[in-house]
């Protein structure tokens, strides 16, 4: 079957978006399982453009699934559902909750990845840049991005929108990592007064805007650093009130600590499951251990054997983080009862040993499963995650356990797949693990839900797993 033919017969259009000399962008919904898209159509043949950008396949722009060309080129893209900040410049949506050095924080890795590939955007603009569901912005429509050619003097046509693109698009020399800087500069600036900025982000966006390009940051990164470099200010008072505070401060938790002693210390315990020393953590701490073993210095403990843990009246909630190859421990207060949960994450598997004070006690191990689809073969990490919240609506928390394949460690972790599965459990009856389980690309828990990249909202009932549209 011709590729064009496959396209048209899997997808059907639901409405057609924009038209103009260019093309034309169509929203289109795949017949298999009611997801929709982007189809757009460019009378050029721009394969070399959406190729690339299929292979960088950047987190925080559209994800491309097919690039063809019968006569005209046709790219079935990654729908992107959320508020554009022209919406939120004009005042037709309210302010998400984000600063502008937020958003820049997330935008200017985006841009720096395309262009370390050679490709200028040349078109971003407020109606470019979406704000999805999870507050993650999108940088979208890349119809008259080109690719950077070296000795070039002048781009080949002069396209953009005249507002926000730089003087040097309109023909006097070519186009390039500065452009775009320019167009995100003036882009920014449509956001007063909806969204408040500091003197240091103004200054930042001035720059951005700067006529001359010589005279803008030469690159995202240059704009990153000069952006998280915000200038420091001394408030003395203010110093010396934190002084005086922690000097009360220190009297006052020398005075508890001498009259309560030890029957304040609940701890929770971390084992590493190379058979490194332990570290003891209070059960509120964030603390976490690497694989490494950088986790103090305490007695080590026999192979296979796991540190008994006392219980906490006032243990919170929060998740808790598996790195891979590691043990971690929690105690966490489901209905009255106090639930321990030892979790351990080998790199293909999360074991889970659950225990409480009534008696009851079950353990369960949980397979990673890769999709049958997908882009990546060699994660440099499996993170392993334990979330408690209730996905059943009977008022306790469950106990969420959640393995994900990390491609790119760092700020902007990249996921390739993610499995969730559920354990219900009863103060009367203990633990039962429920059947199914949650699988997709991106995984999190917002709002009270466990939702995947198509935002279906995951929930058990009957003691499986189904989802519905969120």
């Amino acid at each position: 079957m011709p590729a064009i033919d496959f396209i048209d017969e899997s997808f059907v259009v639901e409405k057609e978006l924009s038209r103009n000399e260019h093309g034309l962008v169509m929203l289109v919904k795949r017949i298999a399982d009611d997801r929709f898209f982007i189809r757009r159509e460019y009378r050029e043949d721009k394969r070399d453009l959406f190729y690339r950008l299929q292979e960088l396949d950047i987190q925080g722009i559209p994800h491309i699934l097919y690039v063809l060309y019968a006569g005209r080129t046709i790219v079935i893209e990654e729908y992107i559902e959320g508020i554009s900040l022209e919406k939120i410049a004009k005042g037709k949506a309210s302010s998400p909750n984000f600063t502008i050095t937020g958003l820049l924080k997330q935008l200017l890795p985006i841009i720096k990845q395309f262009h370390g590939a050679s490709i200028i955007h040349r078109d971003i603009k407020p109606e470019h840049i979406i704000v999805g569901k999870d507050f993650q912005p999108y940088l979208i429509d890349f119809g008259i991005a080109r690719i950077k050619r070296k000795n070039n003097q002048h781009d080949t046509e002069i396209q953009g929108t005249r507002r926000f693109a730089p003087p040097e698009q309109f023909g006097y020399q070519s186009t390039d990592e500065r452009s775009d800087i320019y167009s995100l500069g003036q882009t920014l600036a449509t956001l007063l007064p909806s969204i408040p900025m500091s003197a240091h982000e103004k200054k930042i966006i001035e720059k951005a805007m700067a006529f001359d390009p010589a005279d803008r940051y030469q690159n995202a990164e240059a704009m990153l650093n000069a952006l998280l470099k915000a200038p420091k200010k001394l408030n003395f008072i203010g110093i010396a009130i934190f002084i005086l505070l922690v000097i009360a401060l220190g009297g006052l938790c020398y005075q508890y600590t001498g009259v309560q002693g030890d029957d304040v210390r609940t701890n929770s315990t971390e084992i590493n499951t190379g058979g490194e020393p332990t570290r003891s953590l209070t059960e509120n701490s964030d603390d976490k251990v690497n694989s490494a073993g950088h986790n103090g210095a305490n007695m080590p403990l026999d192979k296979g054997r796991v540190a008994k843990t006392s219980q906490s009246k006032n243990a919170d909630k929060r998740p808790l983080h598996v790195a891979e190859g590691t043990t971690r421990q929690k105690t966490v207060n489901i209905n009255d009862a106090n639930v321990t949960v030892i979790a351990t994450n080998t790199g293909n598997q999360l074991n889970v040993q659950l225990s409480d004070t009534k008696g009851h006690a079950s353990s369960y191990s949980f397979t990673y499963q890769p999709p049958a689809v997908h882009n990546y073969d060699n994660p440099n990490s499996m993170e392993g995650d334990i979330v408690f919240m209730d996905i059943n609506g009977d008022g306790n928390l469950d106990i969420i356990p959640i393995l994900t394949s990390v491609l790119v460690k760092g700020g902007n972790d990249l996921v390739d797949n993610t499995n969730a599965w559920a354990i219900i459990y009863n103060s009367a009856s203990g633990f039962q693990r429920c059947s199914g389980m949650a699988d997709s690309q991106y995984l999190k828990v917002e709002n009270g839900y466990l939702l995947d990249e198509d935002m279906m909202a995951y929930t058990v009932r009957n003691y499986a797993i189904t989802s519905s549209p969120f």
